[in-house]
């Protein structure tokens, strides 16, 4: 029964994202006046479309990782590298995120934290994590990556200022499409995210937790 539903899953996400990328492209093109002049509540409609769109979108590609990584399948290149410069290409992603919910992203830390890891797998692990932090944030505050080297171990910190984790919902965080009452307001999120996050550090033998 596993096994049939994990071939459902798969075998729906991939026919779903041939149409979803046309019809992404085909929504920007509208945006930007490719099929004549787009008035404001013609905009509005084209705008919440694309949002909606996307966010299927995340949700296929969510689905699929999954998929890959419960049957190993999911290809990693791991190699030596300085992190760094892998957090702030994640801020820069990150800082487009947060426009629109006027949050902003800081970086702090060392310069110099050498990992053995794959950093496109990285970037996606930080890039789910901060944008859970932005997504639960205040308007005009900033959320704050934080890269450490310590004892020969390399801590990645994302810190918000937003509510916080309810008690009751902390046992549940990491666990596929687990969403605490709060998230369901944020229609962005697909419920996956930290479970992919929890799920690749582990495979660069690493953890994920929050205090």
């Amino acid at each position: 029964l596993t096994q049939a539903k994990s071939d459902f899953l798969s075998t729906v996400s991939h026919e779903l994202r041939t149409p979803l990328t046309a019809i992404g492209g085909s929504l920007k093109l509208i945006q930007a006046g490719a099929g004549g002049a787009v008035g404001d509540k013609v905009g509005t409609l084209l705008d919440m479309a694309l949002r909606n769109t996307e966010r299927l979108g995340r949700l296929v590609n969510d689905v699929l990782d999954l998929q890959k990584i419960d049957a190993g399948r999911m290809d990693f290149d791991f190699v030596d590298m300085n992190l760094a410069p892998v957090v702030r290409e994640a801020a820069a992603n990150l800082r487009s995120y947060g426009l629109d919910l006027k949050v902003g992203v800081d970086v702090e830390g060392d310069d110099e934290v050498r990992v053995h890891g794959d950093e496109g797998r990285l970037v996606q692990v930080i890039n789910n994590l901060g944008s859970n932090a932005i997504k639960f944030s205040p308007a005009g505050a900033a959320i704050t990556l934080r890269l450490l080297a310590r004892d020969g171990v390399a801590r990645l910190e994302v810190i918000d200022r937003g509510p916080g984790i309810p008690k009751e919902f902390q046992a549940h965080i990491f666990e596929r499409f687990a969403q605490a009452s709060a998230a369901r307001s944020h229609p962005s999120g697909t419920g996956l995210g930290l479970s992919i996050a929890r799920l690749l550090i582990e495979r660069h033998d690493g953890r994920v937790g929050f205090v």
